[in-house]
């Protein structure tokens, strides 16, 4: 269908003709519709296109939520990918580091460890490996004294 939006701030927004696709995914039993200015485009193929554009918006959540990228200090494309990738070396590097040494922790617990740890010049299997320090038991009323008092 070629349809053109009414409601008027969207029309003034966009006032072209737009092409409705309805796409019927018979593994899932589910009918899509999709708003689409590609009005030569076959409608499996409008649909194979939403459907690969929905994995990339899961890759991206996915790095937003295990990469921790909350924001680009880069403006520009290169930077981002820049900062895109070195997050993922650095995210793949704890997964390698994790399996070599065989540790049960979770991947975003490692992480944590590793940059709280960044700067120290512990061994990474040494940091990973060594258990926390045991709380001591700590006289409060020491704490409070001032000038011996």
């Amino acid at each position: 269908q070629r349809i053109r939006l009414t409601h008027r701030p969207s029309a003034r927004s966009y006032p072209s003709a737009l092409r409705r696709v309805r796409y019927f995914d018979a593994l899932t039993g589910k009918s899509f519709v999709f708003l689409t200015n590609h009005l030569e485009l076959d409608a499996l193929m409008v649909a194979e296109l939403y459907r690969r554009r929905w994995h990339v918006e899961l890759f991206f959540r996915w790095i937003k939520q295990h990469l921790r990228l909350r924001w680009f200090f880069a403006t520009t494309p290169n930077g981002v990918r820049l900062q895109i990738w070195s997050a993922l070396c650095a995210h793949l590097l704890v997964a390698i580091a994790r399996a070599r040494h065989r540790l049960e922790a979770s991947l975003y617990q490692i992480l944590q460890i590793v940059s709280v740890c960044i700067w120290e010049k512990t061994p990474l299997s040494e940091l990973l490996t060594k258990s926390p320090p045991q709380d001591r038991q700590t006289d409060f009323c020491d704490l409070l004294k001032i000038n011996d008092s």
